[in-house]
């Protein structure tokens, strides 16, 4: 396993996408999710980041991130949030 520091940034896009990139390499991993439901969108995070070593994940403000604390038990991770209406705060998108 490869060991980087991710700074994944979350994104709900069009069509319930769901986007993780690594800030520093801009590494890109996608998800689909059939609707909003914060354990939908836990099971996918884990699914698509179990395999790499993640120390950080940014999150927007929605409550399909409601489960971040579940998200950080399995993958050992911190949560961070932007503020409102700060999308820069995310780094990537």
């Amino acid at each position: 396993m490869e060991k980087f520091e991710p700074k994944f940034t979350i994104t709900n896009a069009i069509n319930n996408s769901l986007a993780q990139i690594e800030r520093v390499r801009g590494f890109l991993r996608l998800g689909y999710v059939k609707n909003k439901s914060s354990d939908l969108v836990k099971a996918e995070i884990i699914r698509l980041l179990k395999d790499y070593n993640v120390y950080t994940i940014t999150y927007d403000n929605g409550k399909e991130f409601a489960d971040h604390y579940g998200v950080n038990a399995v993958l050992e991770s911190k949560s961070y949030f932007c503020h409102p209406y700060s999308a820069w705060e995310r780094g990537s998108n």
